[in-house]
């Protein structure tokens, strides 16, 4: 309970639950699950899945174990945050593969909207995955000689570009 312990937990500000905050609880988490499957299943089609192996691995991420009892214990806002997460690595692959100001957006989109929910902890993993996973691509790229270190930094000046805006679009409740 850090966040309801600072003060950080704002109703108002996390857009989530001002959008959906009117649909009774059970439903509504119902419909996160929803929402961070159809992430799922679009973030392994981006990663070139098929149909069927994508829809799998979705409804496997939704029905693993430390997702489906986030619901359980009442860490309704783990499961809010981690509605992200695939946003997040999506963004973030799709601005490794082709660099532009669509996925720079949908990357602060993605972190702000993430921030605002208030759980931290779990803003920082998803954040985190997607640091991971830029820096395996850079290796991946020095490595086979497929980029120039020029072009590689400015895939990571559009990334931090995309958390700063990101970061700007919660400063309501992070600064």
């Amino acid at each position: 309970m850090p966040a309801y312990a600072s003060l950080l937990i704002q109703p108002h500000v996390n857009v989530l639950s001002r959008v959906f905050g009117v649909i009774p609880e059970i439903q509504r988490m119902t419909l996160y699950y929803l929402f961070l499957g159809l992430g799922v299943f679009a973030l392994l089609r981006r990663w070139r899945l098929a149909v069927p192996a994508a829809l799998y691995g979705a409804v496997a991420y939704v029905f693993s174990t430390q997702v489906i009892t986030l619901v359980m214990f009442g860490h309704h806002l783990k499961l809010t945050t981690l509605i992200f997460l695939p946003l997040v690595l999506l963004a973030t692959d799709a601005l490794w593969q082709r660099p532009g100001l669509l996925w720079t957006a949908l990357l602060a989109a993605a972190t702000g909207l993430m921030l605002l929910v208030g759980h931290f902890q779990i803003a920082f993993y998803a954040l985190a995955a997607g640091g991971l996973l830029m820096a395996a691509r850079s290796i991946g790229a020095l490595r086979g000689k497929e980029m120039t270190p020029p072009k590689l930094a400015g895939r990571w000046g559009l990334w931090i570009v995309g958390l700063a805006w990101g970061l700007a679009l919660s400063a309501i409740l992070t600064l």
